[in-house]
């Protein structure tokens, strides 16, 4: 984990809370020290991505987390983003209220 860039970090954590797969191996008390270490290298991607892994271990109830002061980061910019929609988003709005929905 020492070696893993933190880009790296916040796609495996991504990645294994959306598909909602637990690995105590690998998300663990080193996994989030190595998170903390590398606080200052996380850009917005990441800490979004750590916000939706830390959702998932509370989800989970698991006393594997981020400790607050980086959770709140990841949330904070997490509540930042704007949604972008596509233009099949944009074409089925049109359609639904073409028909009145």
């Amino acid at each position: 984990l020492c070696e893993a860039g933190h880009q790296s970090l916040a796609n495996i954590a991504w990645a294994y809370s959306v598909a909602n797969v637990e690995d105590s191996s690998l998300f663990n008390k080193q996994f989030v020290n190595v998170c903390v270490q590398k606080e200052h290298d996380f850009d917005y991607q990441g800490l979004r991505q750590l916000h939706q892994w830390n959702l998932w271990r509370k989800e989970l109830k698991s006393d594997i987390a981020l400790p607050h002061d980086l959770g709140t980061r990841c949330y904070n910019e997490f509540m930042k983003q704007t949604l972008i929609s596509s233009d099949l988003q944009k074409q089925v709005v049109s359609v639904l209220h073409s028909v009145g929905l």
